[in-house]
This record gives C-alpha cells, sequence and structure tokens, in this order.
C-alpha cells in the first residue's frame, strides 16, 4: 500500500478531523517502520551487490595475474 506525497490515507484523515492522537501517533510509528524496513533491505542489496563486485574483480585480477605467470613468479620492485 504506497501513497502520493500529498495523499494522507483515509484513516489518518479521520484521525485528524476526530482528534485521534492516538491513532495519529500509531501511524506515525507504523510509517518510520515501513520506512526503515525500506532503508534496510536498501542496504542489505547494495552491500549484496557490493560483495558480489568485489568477488568479480578479484577472480578477473587472479585470472590476469594466472595469465601473466605473476602468480609463479611474483613481481618484485627491488629486481628492477
Amino acid at each position: 500500500m504506497g501513497f502520493a506525497f500529498g495523499r494522507v490515507p483515509e484513516r489518518v484523515q479521520r484521525a485528524i478531523e476526530t482528534d485521534n492522537t492516538e491513532a495519529l501517533s500509531a501511524a506515525g510509528r507504523k510509517g518510520a517502520e515501513v520506512t526503515n524496513n525500506r532503508k534496510a533491505e536498501k542496504r542489505d542489496q547494495l552491500d549484496a551487490t557490493t560483495d558480489r563486485l568485489r568477488e568479480l574483480n578479484d577472480a578477473e585480477d587472479a585470472e590476469m595475474r594466472r595469465q601473466a605467470n605473476e602468480h609463479i613468479v611474483p613481481i618484485d620492485p627491488e629486481d628492477e
């Protein structure tokens, strides 16, 4: 159930009209909970994506090193 900005759910509008502060507080808590859950979900997705990209980059780096035989003979800047 999503609401566009500026649109107030009917139950909240009724609570405003009847000055039901308890219902308004409950709606505010519910809204904050939904917002926090969405943010946490996005954060988890970003973390998973970042981890996967790191794995892919590490695998690509390892493959490039293998192709250049750097995994056998490491490059030593002291030898130059």
